[in-house]
């Protein structure tokens, strides 16, 4: 009889050497009838069926792994997942993702595979994995949302309102009613965080649960009075509070042209929130916002020429700094501000100034005067906006701050002038956080429907397949295909 290898379906392939054999046909070797019993009929388990080195082969082997996987083992070895990603049926996989046998990070295992199987699977396990394109190709319109959203980009309602991704846009830009949205769109674990922003938006107090969500952070800081300082009671506060006082700091000093002493106003209020950064107890988290009060509040000092207390404060700050914790925590680029700061008070004491004009002249930051923060590239432009604007006196001023960025630039030094801030990533908003506004990639929903039976036998019919080759294999060695 034609061999039976040559059936369309393996699995009915042994059924009919199986029958063949109890027919008295010597088809089938009998250390392989239990063997082929299993695989045709479903009787007994892979486990149960001798080894036999010369048919143990890699589709057997991985057939007694997914078989195992109904009976409660949760671990894949690699070798056979690598299999199982590569060749099992989409709907069996998609089973086993959504049973968390198969989680985590399969990149190194599938990036062989063909585009279409590889980018389901990345979308379904590590969709941060995937670029552009990939989202593309699979018409993933969610994540391509999601990532407009942590771009900064523009990310229009739906045609009906608000989905998830448009309501968290429009709150990232500012937009509190798509608060009244969010409750019904975002996760259950996400609508307290929702609950409190109403709460923070309507109280103007943010409490530290809330806080604890870095990407809420510039939202939250419009929430806050600007009529009274900001206590440092979280990471967030003292973050906030040091912005405000450097933003108070270069409003300030923008003044100048309008009035010869800048606005001595809000020079004190930037001084109260350094201050109190400097005075209340921070958490671990806000160290370093304490060493950026404090260098700021040594520029005011030499700004109103107590030059020694500046330096006073900056050693003190320096020592204190220096060891431990608080030492890992400071960039490099930090310290290197702080060194050359200290270099400038120094450079300063020890010089004879006829007035207090003088010293104010010295150590004020021309940066500041034209209403930007320190090291600006944008100097030479912001001076001929304000210009076009000002009259003669205030001219004067900023053209005298213009001149000493230039002849800094000219003469090839690196800004020599006092640094505010030591580093200007210290007032960034959180980059890399996550959370309601930054939320971190959702795997893709399954587009598969559940297995069917003969996708659910598909380790059984490969190794059914494996076996009548083998089968074949052995006749043809021992002198032809006699069946």
């Amino acid at each position: 009889m034609a061999y039976a290898a040559e059936a369309e379906d393996s699995i009915g392939a042994l059924a009919a050497l199986l029958r063949a054999t109890r027919a008295g046909l010597p088809v089938l070797p009998a250390n392989l009838i239990a063997r082929a019993r299993h695989l045709a009929e479903g009787k007994d388990e892979p486990w149960q069926v001798a080894s036999d080195p010369e048919f143990d082969g890699p589709a057997w082997l991985l057939h007694r792994q997914v078989s195992a996987l109904a009976f409660g083992v949760r671990r894949i070895d690699e070798t056979y997942l690598r299999s199982i990603l590569a060749t099992a049926p989409l709907p069996f996989v998609d089973d086993l993702i959504d049973q968390r046998i198969i989680q985590g990070d399969v990149t190194e295992l599938i990036h062989e595979l063909e585009s279409t199987r590889r980018d389901y699977l990345l979308a379904r396990l590590s969709p941060g994995k995937l670029d552009d394109d990939a989202l593309a190709r699979l018409g993933w319109s969610d994540e391509q949302r999601r990532r407009a959203l942590l771009e900064g980009d523009e990310v229009p309602p739906e045609p009906d309102g608000h989905d998830l991704w448009s309501a968290l846009a429009a709150l990232r830009d500012g937009g509190w009613s798509a608060l009244d949205d969010l409750g019904d769109l975002v996760p259950a674990e996400d609508r307290p965080v929702v609950a409190a922003l109403h709460q923070a938006h309507l109280s103007g107090q943010v409490d530290a649960a809330l806080a604890a969500d870095r990407t809420l952070w510039p939202l939250l800081e419009s929430v806050l009075p600007e009529e009274k300082p900001i206590r440092p009671l979280t990471a967030f506060h003292a973050w906030a509070g040091m912005r405000r006082a450097y933003e108070l700091l270069v409003d300030g000093h923008a003044a100048q042209p309008h009035n010869p002493r800048g606005n001595p106003q809000l020079l004190n209020q930037a001084y109260a929130q350094a201050k109190l950064l400097m005075t209340r107890t921070l958490p671990k988290k806000a160290w370093l916002l304490r060493l950026e009060a404090g260098n700021l509040l040594a520029y005011l000092l030499a700004f109103g020429s107590r030059l020694a207390e500046a330096k006073d404060l900056l050693i003190s700050l320096r020592e204190d700094y220096r060891n431990g914790a608080k030492k890992r925590m400071v960039p490099n680029t930090a310290w290197a501000a702080l060194k050359a700061n200290l270099s400038l008070l120094n450079k300063w004491s020890e010089r004879q100034y006829v007035t207090r004009e003088e010293v104010r002249e010295e150590a004020m930051n021309p940066y500041f005067v034209l209403g930007l923060p320190h090291g600006s590239p944008e100097w030479n432009r912001r001076w001929a906006q304000l210009r076009r604007s000002l009259d003669t006196d205030g001219k004067i001023v900023i053209n005298r701050a213009k001149d000493r960025i230039k002849a800094s630039a000219q003469a090839g030094r690196s800004l020599p002038f006092f640094a505010v801030p030591l580093d200007m990533a210290a007032l960034r908003a959180p980059e890399n956080a996550t959370g309601l506004l930054r939320p971190a990639p959702r795997p893709l929903p399954r587009r598969t429907d559940r297995p069917s039976p003969e996708e659910q036998a598909w380790s059984r019919r490969a190794a059914a397949t494996e076996l009548l080759a083998r089968l074949r294999d052995r006749r043809r060695q021992d002198g032809g295909d006699r069946t």
